[in-house]
């Protein structure tokens, strides 16, 4: 059995490399999170009783980072 050939050897180089870049989680916003909307079910507990709603409520033109903060529930 010999060596693999240098395209297939970078190759699975790339492929790991890409592999653990898709496994790490990350925060986008960081602190450049303009706002936070949080959606609840419960009147008062939340801005947005739908994530739909919560959604649109965003202006089509913005330029900025919004969280969208689910609590739990069924929606």
């Amino acid at each position: 059995m010999g060596l693999l050939p240098p395209q297939m050897f970078f190759s699975l180089i790339m492929m790991m490399m890409m592999m653990i870049n898709l496994c790490n989680g990350q925060d986008c916003g960081g602190s450049y999170i303009q706002k936070t909307l949080i959606v609840d079910q419960q009147q008062g507990n939340g801005n947005h009783q739908t994530i739909a709603d919560a959604i649109r409520s965003i202006d089509t033109n913005n330029n900025k980072w919004f969280k969208i903060h689910i609590n739990p529930g069924t929606y």
